[in-house]
């Protein structure tokens, strides 16, 4: 999976997303992020077994896939980016 996305428009989808995140999971996987790159459209799935939000913005995606990755950190680290920086996701292999 690879894809393009600038910073201000993955920062305000992350942001939203986070809502439904669980905060102190009983399940590790529900304080993580989903996101799903189809064509031109990243999708960011975030869920606490009781809500789930979904939001999608556009990218420049280069191959399709999806991955998981922990909230948490990855918020942090969007946030220090300035709003026009473009940010590359790049996922290399499958895990199961």
């Amino acid at each position: 999976m690879r894809c393009s996305v600038i910073a201000d428009n993955f920062k305000k989808a992350l942001t939203v997303v986070e809502r439904a995140v669980g905060k102190d999971p009983a399940i590790p996987i529900l304080s993580s992020y989903l996101i799903n790159t189809d064509k031109n459209i990243v999708t960011i799935i975030g869920t606490n077994l009781e809500i789930g939000i979904k939001i999608s913005v556009r990218a420049i995606a280069g191959t399709p896939g999806q991955v998981v990755i922990p909230a948490r950190q990855r918020s942090g680290y969007v946030a220090t980016l300035p709003n026009a920086e473009k940010i590359t996701i790049d996922s290399e292999g499958n895990a199961a």
